[in-house]
């Protein structure tokens, strides 16, 4: 009997080992919430981003991330190639930070890269996110 328990104990120990640690591309925006735009001359429209990181990680109000689209595109020729490019967007501000989720602002301001084209130029759904380290 003794020895089932340990064997089972060693299985789960090994299970538990091989999990893989959380890396910048586990975490994304999962919502994004603002303001309707109401015609007012200098008016400033707010957005809530919805991001899947928060006090666990080691987030605080602040906190500074950086937005992440992978964009992939295929090579026109025959041969199926894709290629896969990480592309920085922008940046986030952490306002709010929970347990394991936070809401975010943009932090510089923009709707993207102006020297990029893509298909939306800010941040949105789906999109990687991750703590600056500079």
């Amino acid at each position: 009997m003794r020895g089932r328990r340990t064997a089972a104990a060693s299985i789960l120990g090994l299970g538990l080992g091989l999990a893989p640690a959380a890396s910048p591309q586990d975490y994304e925006i999962y919502g994004v919430a603002q303001d309707l735009p109401m015609g007012f001359p200098d008016e400033k429209r707010r957005k809530n981003f919805y991001v899947t990181i928060g006090g666990t990680q080691g987030l605080r109000e602040g906190t500074r991330l950086d937005v992440i689209r992978e964009v992939e595109r295929l090579h026109p020729d025959d041969s199926g190639r894709t290629y896969r490019h990480s592309v920085r967007i922008g940046g986030l501000r952490v306002v709010h930070a929970g347990e394991s989720s936070s809401i975010a602002v943009r932090e510089d301001g923009g709707e993207g890269r102006g020297d990029l084209v893509l298909d939306v130029p800010g941040p949105m759904v789906g999109d990687r996110v991750g703590v600056v380290t500079d």
